[in-house]
Parts: C-alpha cells; structure tokens; sequence
C-alpha cells in the first residue's frame, strides 16, 4: 500500500505584534495529499521539490504497537500509585467523571483538562509528583525506538488501519499545541483509531510547557498505546537551563518538581520506527549512527543527559542539508553537532531496509520542508515561533 499521509498547515499571521501572552495561531488550511507525489506538494513546499513515493508493507498479522526489547528499568522509585489511583485522583481534582473504555469519554476529560488549564487552574503538586513518577517509570520499559503500526485488531471490530499524526516542536506554545487535539480537522483527540507520535521538543521557549507535558501524560495514561512521545534535544539539563523551562517549573512548583520533569525526559525513547520503513526522531544522523543497525540504536544507554560528540547527541542534534555530501560541523549549533548530506540519509535507510527519515528541530517557515531528493522529511509545528517569527506549522 502507499502511504496517505496529512499535512496540516497552521498559518500564524506575521502582523500580530509580540506579547507575552502566548501566539493564538489560526489554522487556515489543510492540505490533503492522498498518495505521495511531488505535484501533491507543489501547493505547499518550495518549487522543485522532489516527493518519492513510499511503500509500506502492513503485517500479514497484527502487531503490538510497539515492542520493549531492550529495558533501562533501574534505581527507579517503586512507591507509585497504581493507573486506577491516578486516574480516580485527577478526575476528583478536575470534577470530571471518568469511564472505562470510553474513547469519548477520554477525549471529553482530556479537552476539560485543557480548558481549566486555558483559564488559568493548576494540578497540586503531589498529584504532579504522582504522574510524573509513573510516567518516568513506564518510559524506562520502552525501548530506545519505539515500534509503532497503524495496523491492528480491536474485538469484534476486527483489523483496521489507525490515523497516525506526526506532531514536530510545540515548544510551550500551549494554545497552539491544543488545536491539534481540539480542532477535529487536524487531528483530534487520542483514542485507539487515532494515534500521535510528539517528536521531543515540547519545552522551552514557550510560557506553558508544564501544561503540554502534563496534557501529554495524561493523554497517555489514558491512550497507552495512542500516544507516543520522543525526546528532543531541549528535552535535557542544558536546554532548559537556558531557554525558560526551569524558570517556567521553579515558578510554578519547585526544584523537586523540577528534579522530576528532568528525570522524565532522561527516559523517553529517541526514536520510532512506523510501518517497519519510516524513522522517526528529533534530529537526525551523524557518524556515528550512521554506522549502526536499529538494533544496536537500541542498545545505547539513553538515560541521562547526552554526552559531547555521541549517538544521543546525534539523533537529538543533527541537521540535514542538500548539497552536502557526507558530514560537516553544524556551526550554527556548535557543541559538535553535524549536519549531514543526502548520501548519509540514502546509505542509513538502505542498511536499515527503510525508506523515509522524518525529524524535527528546525523552524521551517511554511512548516514542512524536505531534503535529500524527498528522503528526509522535516516538520514544525509552533506556527508564529517565540511569537515574531511568522513561520506556518505543520503535523504529518
């Protein structure tokens, strides 16, 4: 079969003047692109642009979402809370009756979680305290690469293919980030027919990041298996150091909360794989994942703050670029990132028996953008970045 896939464009408009309340961008159109090819894009991306189709091979049977065949499960806090104590606790805290195995109910609790958030209400901290525990826990069973199917068997429903939506940076932009779930025409809410992969980057930058990552862990507590959530390079000690999201908790909680949320992004996956033939991860490939088979991405040791100059370092940071051939030092970064050509893109999915990279990591103007002949993909989804940027957004 041929891979349909959405890109949603949100258009954020440059004459709004800069505040601090956070960029309410408008999403003025979509764009459906039914099979892959390049005269599907030539509304969107910049002229010339080159789309390969790409074949996808559904399982003969379904699959589990994703496979745990490599664990870091270790020194982590045992004193959690059980999934039904967390959910009968936020749904007393939010008043908000919450029914088992309902996907309209979930999707009504979480859109009433992101309305009280809209207007201003917090969750307590030792209910924070709670879900980030168990969150950091469950992350710490998942693999280094998530394997994700949209194909897969409900009973008495039978073997149906999901939505699958591919969400880049939202960096705190936390109006923004809940017309993904809210407005209906571009994604909709998690549930077992519609599943969402956040590819890192939710903090920083942004005035409400707590808010997303919280939305997020409860979109997964509810959806396990609905959503998935990638670390991205801002998702690290450095990062949010610098760039707002520790101010953002200090403020709103404090170092013990703080300490958490960095132990949660410690644990996220890097990486996922769709359909057996697409990577997904925040940057990209530098020399030395382009040396490596998916199964030994899998066994790097992930937890923890990336060191100078290695493979964590590399799927968080790297940047493509076209007319490059092989890797060079990615100046605009510094900190020994690369930015790496087509040549290494088209030899890592070869040896990997895939065919498309899909990252983030960069503002791209109209949101979207591809390299390497239509090999790699890169998305943006904070229309209007930092609030004076002017860029479009978009989900894949």
């Amino acid at each position: 079969k041929i891979l349909y896939i959405l890109v949603l464009v949100m258009f954020a408009s440059i004459t709004r003047t800069r505040s601090t309340q956070l960029f309410r961008g408008a999403y003025a159109k979509k764009f459906s692109l039914g099979r892959l090819s390049a005269a599907s894009f030539s509304a969107f991306t910049a002229p010339n642009t080159h789309v390969a189709p790409v074949s996808l091979a559904h399982p003969a049977s379904p699959q589990a979402r994703y496979s745990s065949t490599h664990s870091f499960i270790s020194a982590v806090d045992v004193t959690q809370v059980s999934i039904p104590e967390l959910k009968k606790e936020l749904s007393t805290l939010i008043d908000f009756k919450l029914a088992s195995n309902d996907p309209h109910n979930n999707a009504a609790f979480i859109e009433h979680l992101m309305d009280l958030y809209k207007t201003g209400h917090s969750l307590p901290k030792d209910f924070v305290k709670k879900l980030l525990n168990h969150s950091r826990v469950h992350q710490l069973t998942l693999p280094n690469i998530l394997t994700v199917n949209r194909s897969f068997s409900i009973d008495d429903e039978g073997t149906f293919d999901s939505n699958l939506t591919i969400v880049g940076d939202v960096h705190g932009q936390y109006h923004d980030f809940a017309q993904i779930f809210q407005n209906s025409e571009l994604a909709g809410y998690p549930s077992a027919k519609n599943q969402f992969i956040f590819n890192g980057d939710m903090v920083d930058r942004g005035a409400m990041a707590v808010e997303i990552v919280i939305v997020l862990l409860v979109a997964k507590l509810l959806c396990p298996e609905s959503v998935h959530i990638l670390r991205g390079n801002h998702e690290t000690l450095s990062m949010t150091q610098a760039f707002g999201f520790q101010k953002e908790v200090l403020r709103k909680y404090d170092h013990g909360i703080l300490s958490q949320f960095r132990d949660l992004f410690d644990a996220l996956p890097v990486a996922a794989v769709v359909e057996n033939k697409i990577f997904v991860t925040h940057g990209g490939i530098g020399p030395t994942v382009a040396k490596m088979s998916l199964e030994e991405i899998n066994k790097i040791n992930r937890v923890g703050e990336p060191d100078y100059e290695n493979a964590l370092v590399e799927l968080l940071w790297s940047d493509p670029k076209d007319n490059l051939t092989g890797f060079r030092a990615n100046k605009g970064r510094g900190g020994g990132t690369v930015c790496f050509g087509a040549d290494v893109t088209e030899h890592f999915l070869a040896n990997n028996n895939l065919s498309l990279l899909i990252r983030s990591h960069e503002v791209m103007m109209n949101g979207f953008e591809t390299f390497h002949d239509g090999l790699c993909w890169s998305v943006f989804s904070a229309p209007n970045y930092c609030g004076d940027t002017g860029n479009y957004a978009a989900l894949v």
